[in-house]
Protein backbone atom coordinates (compact mmCIF):
# COMPACT_ATOMS: atom_id res chain seq x y z
CA UNK A 1 0.00 0.00 0.00
CA UNK A 2 1.50 3.63 -0.82
CA UNK A 3 1.98 6.02 1.81
CA UNK A 4 1.64 4.17 5.12
CA UNK A 5 3.41 5.53 8.17
CA UNK A 6 3.33 3.59 10.99
CA UNK A 7 4.51 5.89 13.92
CA UNK A 8 6.87 3.32 16.44
CA UNK A 9 6.74 6.28 18.63
CA UNK A 10 2.73 5.63 19.11
CA UNK A 11 2.52 2.29 19.81
CA UNK A 12 5.83 2.19 21.91
CA UNK A 13 7.86 -0.10 18.78
CA UNK A 14 11.35 -0.12 18.49
CA UNK A 15 13.32 -1.85 15.85
CA UNK A 16 16.02 -4.39 16.61
CA UNK A 17 17.78 -4.51 13.50
CA UNK A 18 17.92 -2.95 10.26
CA UNK A 19 15.55 -3.82 7.45
CA UNK A 20 16.37 -5.22 4.36
CA UNK A 21 14.47 -3.26 1.54
CA UNK A 22 15.00 -5.28 -1.85
CA UNK A 23 15.81 -3.27 -4.73
CA UNK A 24 12.48 -2.49 -7.00
CA UNK A 25 11.39 -4.32 -9.94
CA UNK A 26 10.04 -2.50 -12.57
CA UNK A 27 6.79 -3.88 -14.89
CA UNK A 28 7.63 -3.62 -18.48
CA UNK A 29 6.31 -4.71 -21.87
CA UNK A 30 8.08 -4.63 -25.27
CA UNK A 31 6.10 -4.18 -28.33
CA UNK A 32 7.38 -5.01 -31.92
CA UNK A 33 6.66 -2.42 -34.42
CA UNK A 34 7.13 -3.15 -38.24
CA UNK A 35 9.96 -1.45 -39.83
CA UNK A 36 11.28 -0.31 -36.49
CA UNK A 37 14.93 -1.15 -36.04
CA UNK A 38 14.72 -2.69 -32.01
CA UNK A 39 11.39 -2.41 -29.85
CA UNK A 40 9.48 0.09 -28.18
CA UNK A 41 9.33 -0.48 -24.30
CA UNK A 42 6.54 0.22 -22.40
CA UNK A 43 6.75 0.61 -18.37
CA UNK A 44 3.44 -0.06 -16.58
CA UNK A 45 4.64 0.47 -13.12
CA UNK A 46 6.96 -1.00 -10.24
CA UNK A 47 6.15 -4.16 -8.13
CA UNK A 48 4.91 -4.40 -4.72
CA UNK A 49 7.49 -4.71 -1.95
CA UNK A 50 7.45 -6.44 1.02
CA UNK A 51 9.57 -5.43 3.79
CA UNK A 52 10.07 -7.42 6.74
CA UNK A 53 11.43 -5.87 10.07
CA UNK A 54 12.31 -7.10 13.70
CA UNK A 55 10.97 -5.03 16.69
CA UNK A 56 10.42 -5.23 20.07
CA UNK A 57 7.12 -3.63 22.27
CA UNK A 58 8.18 -1.79 25.49
CA UNK A 59 4.21 -2.22 26.90
CA UNK A 60 3.05 -5.73 26.38
CA UNK A 61 -0.36 -4.38 27.49
CA UNK A 62 -0.82 -2.53 23.89
CA UNK A 63 -0.29 -5.91 22.08
CA UNK A 64 -4.11 -5.65 21.06
CA UNK A 65 -3.61 -2.87 19.70
CA UNK A 66 -0.47 -2.58 17.72
CA UNK A 67 -1.13 -5.83 16.23
CA UNK A 68 -4.21 -4.98 13.83
CA UNK A 69 -2.41 -1.82 12.93
CA UNK A 70 0.71 -3.91 11.36
CA UNK A 71 -1.52 -6.61 10.24
CA UNK A 72 -3.49 -3.62 8.46
CA UNK A 73 -0.37 -1.95 7.08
Amino acid sequence: MLGIIIDGNKLDLVLTSVPVIPPTKRIIDTIDVDGREGSLTLLKGWEDLTITFKAAIHDKSKWDEVLPTLLNA
